[in-house]
């Protein structure tokens, strides 16, 4: 009798399982954490996204998407889910706005519809760089994902930074992409 409970037990174990697959993301393809799939569309951050504070060694801090995958490079760090991203660069010395917005083309594949304006943050002056790139190509079918982006430029003292956002073109992320440029700040 008792080895028709355990044989019993098994086939419902086997039962359970029978359906089920198991999805594998390929490594440099970060997987959302449950709270990023809400209902989002694709690039958008959900409204229902939580944030974490990175305090860098170079000298300020920024909220960041918690669960994003984090990459450091030299002086600049990156968060990236999906098509979606952010970088912090930190930059050498004082820039003119000129020579912001040259080194931020550099960074970024196939520009377009550059717009410069100065914007006022809470953590301090600003210059707001706004364009269009291709993304890095997709590691398993190679395309490219054209994107919109904001880059902000911190100047103070003598230091300066560079806060990246981008997601997919027509992502609706105004209000978290706000969240993240008021949340920079010098230390």
């Amino acid at each position: 009798m008792h080895s028709r409970s355990i044989a019993a037990a098994i086939t419902v174990m086997l039962l359970m399982g029978c359906g089920r697959t198991q999805s594998s993301a390929p490594a440099t393809r970060p997987v959302a954490p449950a709270a990023n799939s809400a209902n989002a569309a694709a690039g958008d951050i959900p409204d229902t996204q939580l944030f974490v504070r990175y305090n860098s060694p170079f000298g300020y801090s920024v909220l960041t998407p918690e669960g994003w995958t984090r990459r450091i490079h030299g002086s600049s760090v990156t968060f990236v889910w999906n098509f979606d991203g952010e970088r912090i660069v930190k930059l050498n010395g004082q820039l003119r706005t000129s020579s912001a917005v040259a080194q931020t083309i550099r960074d970024f594949s196939a520009v377009r519809d550059v717009t410069t304006k100065p914007d006022r943050l809470p953590g301090g002056p600003a210059t707001l760089i706004t364009f269009t790139s291709d993304s890095t190509p997709d590691p398993v079918t190679g395309k490219h994902v054209r994107l919109d982006n904001a880059s902000y430029v911190f100047v103070r003292n003598r230091r300066s930074a560079r806060l990246d956002l981008w997601a997919p073109r027509g992502s609706d992320n105004v209000d978290q992409w706000n969240k993240l440029s008021r949340s920079f700040a010098w230390r």
